[in-house]
């Protein structure tokens, strides 16, 4: 599974198991609509699951699927990987960036295609598995594949390499720089496949400094920048099936739903309403660091240094005066404080909260849950809002489970 570093937030794990009723495939689609299902059962949800060429066009519906699993993260690149017979004919049907489409239907419901994402195929491997079958495994990688395979090859000092912009803006700019309209080499522009919201100047502002570097990191690096400082911004490409065109978007708050409010349908999570089991408060200040020294410009001997303390928090003991150094060579002198409040923050005391979601359908994913939703996590009376950075699908053996990290 793909996971954000423990040191940064904390990722515990829901699980929902459905019914066990036997996994049965189904006849292919038809009309190019996506069919009633690849895998199914009674009551449970149903997929679907389509090869397309690297433009989109659909080819097959694989309807002799033994096993998929796929995680997905916010604002990075999730991992996919569908197993197929032997005799699957991959020498004819499987290119480097073919993708695969992964729709869902809950009973009931409409089917969707999971998350607005398909799945760039770039792996795919013959395995003896531990039951003695072989089978052809197919990996593939989420839209934010796309955002992968950029750098930011512009020199120091010029316009592409910085530039200072609300971290929302500053986000949309480098895919135009790197991969849109505005790229200075016409064969990166990538605008007649992607499009770039416009912007909406949600962030807070801030300088950055990146010649030469990968462009998916300098993403990361605003968004996580932007969750310290209190106003979270995420990124990520998402795919319209019927245009087949994907579009780069940025939300501010959450990248899913707001279910920590009635408007949106409040959802608490707490072994008192039987949604968790397993829960797990927990205190973390080992990695605590109340005082920083912010570094500016200026000759080694002599920089320019800017220091911001928690106070209360350095004051606990006599021995909780725990301090740290940030780099800051290109920030101007305004800008030191911000990156000191960004430190405090960064390195602040964790409360943590980790449980698990009972076997039941009272919090369903695609009903009541999604990738990037924002919710309420209650424990002996205690409310913290959670929010859903991860989510894994794993369907094997007539189960079907799936999985989803938390971050506080």
């Amino acid at each position: 599974m793909i996971r954000t570093p423990v040191s940064r937030y904390y990722l515990p794990r829901i699980i929902v198991r459905e019914d066990r009723s036997p996994v049965t495939p189904t006849p292919p689609a038809v009309g190019g609509v996506p069919g009633v299902a690849t895998l199914s059962r009674r009551g449970a949800a149903s997929y679907s699951v389509w090869l397309t060429n690297q433009l989109g066009e659909r080819l097959l519906l694989l309807n002799r699927i033994l096993r998929i699993n796929y995680t997905l993260p916010v604002s990075g690149v999730g991992f996919c990987s569908v197993d197929l017979p032997p005799k699957f004919d991959i020498d004819n049907f499987i290119r480097d960036d073919y993708r695969l489409e992964i729709w869902r239907r809950l009973p009931g419901g409409l089917t969707y295609l999971d998350n607005n994402q398909v799945w760039f195929i770039r792996d795919y491997d013959l395995i003896l598995n531990q039951q003695g079958l072989e089978v052809f495994r197919l990996t593939g990688f989420s839209n934010n594949w796309i955002l992968d395979g950029a750098r930011i090859p512009y020199q120091d000092e010029t316009s592409q390499a910085v530039k200072t912009d609300e971290i929302d803006d500053l986000m949309k700019a480098l895919v135009k720089d790197n991969q849109g309209e505005d790229a200075t080499d016409s064969d990166r522009d990538l605008s007649q496949y992607m499009t770039v919201d416009s912007d909406k100047s949600l962030g807070d502002s801030i300088t950055k400094t990146m010649p030469w570097r990968h462009m998916l990191s300098v993403l990361k690096e605003l968004s996580d920048e932007s969750i310290e400082r209190g106003n979270p911004i995420y990124f990520g490409l998402v795919y319209d099936p019927s245009s087949r065109v994907f579009s780069f978007i940025t939300k501010q708050g959450q990248w899913g739903v707001d279910h920590s409010v009635k408007d949106n349908g409040l959802v608490v999570l707490s072994a008192r309403n039987g949604t968790l089991r397993k829960v797990k408060r927990s205190h973390r200040s080992s990695d605590e660091r109340n005082y920083v020294y912010v570094l500016g410009e200026g000759p080694p001997n002599n920089r320019e240094v800017y220091e911001q303390a928690n106070i209360p928090r350095s004051g606990v003991s006599p021995f909780n005066r725990r301090e740290i150094t940030i780099e800051a060579r290109n920030a101007s002198t305004s800008e030191l404080a911000t990156e000191a409040e960004a430190a405090l923050n960064r390195y602040s005391v964790q409360e943590l909260f980790d449980a698990q979601l009972r076997d039941s359908r009272a919090f369903r994913y695609g009903e009541h849950f999604g990738l990037g939703d924002k919710v309420l996590g209650e424990h002996r009376a205690r409310v913290e809002t959670v929010y859903i950075d991860v989510i894994e699908v794993k369907l094997e053996n007539g189960y079907e489970t799936i999985e989803a990290s938390l971050r506080t």
